[in-house]
C-alpha cells in the first residue's frame, strides 16, 4: 500500500497513529472512508481486478474519486477512468445534483472537456433552493472561502 500512495507511505511509516505498533496486531482504522469505495481501490492496488466494478453509478464513482484523491491514488484509476466516465456521462439525465457529483469526478479524473461542459451546465441552471445542499456534495476545501456553512 505504501508503494501505491505517498499518503499511505507517510501514514503507515511516518509515526502517525496508523503506523506499525511496537507489538501486537497492526490494524489501521479508516472510519471516514466508505468500505465499498475503499474495497475497489484496494482491489486495484493489490491487482485483484475481478474486484473492480465494470459498471458504476455516478455516486459510486464520486465516492471512489474522493478517496482516490484523498490518498493520492488517482493515477491508478487510469485503466478504468475512461469507461467509467463514459458510463456516468451517457447514462445520466444531467440533473442538478448529479451534475455536482460529475463536476468533482471530472476534475479528479482530469476530463477537462466534460468538466467545462458540467461547469457550464451548472452555471446556467443554478437553482436557488440548492446553495445550502451544495456543501453536502462538495469535497472539503474545493469551494474555499465561499463554501456554505
Amino acid at each position: 500500500m505504501a508503494r501505491a500512495s505517498s499518503v499511505w507511505r507517510r501514514m503507515l511509516f511516518g509515526g502517525f497513529a496508523e503506523s506499525k505498533p511496537p507489538s501486537g496486531d497492526w490494524v489501521v482504522n479508516l472510519p471516514d472512508d466508505l468500505p465499498q469505495s475503499m474495497s475497489t481501490l484496494l482491489g486495484i492496488v493489490h491487482a485483484k481486478f475481478d474486484d473492480v466494478p465494470q459498471t458504476i453509478s455516478p455516486q459510486e464513482l464520486f465516492d471512489i474519486a474522493v478517496i482516490a484523491d484523498k490518498y493520492d491514488l488517482t493515477h491508478l484509476l487510469k485503466p478504468w477512468a475512461r469507461a467509467w466516465l463514459d458510463q456516468v456521462w451517457e447514462n445520466d439525465s444531467k440533473q442538478y445534483l448529479s451534475a455536482i457529483l460529475q463536476l468533482w469526478i471530472t476534475w479528479v479524473l482530469g476530463d477537462q472537456s466534460r468538466f467545462v461542459a458540467i461547469a457550464h451546465y451548472l452555471a446556467l441552471n443554478m437553482q436557488s433552493e440548492y446553495p445550502f445542499k451544495l456543501s453536502l456534495f462538495t469535497p472539503p476545501d474545493v469551494a474555499g472561502e465561499f463554501q456554505p456553512l
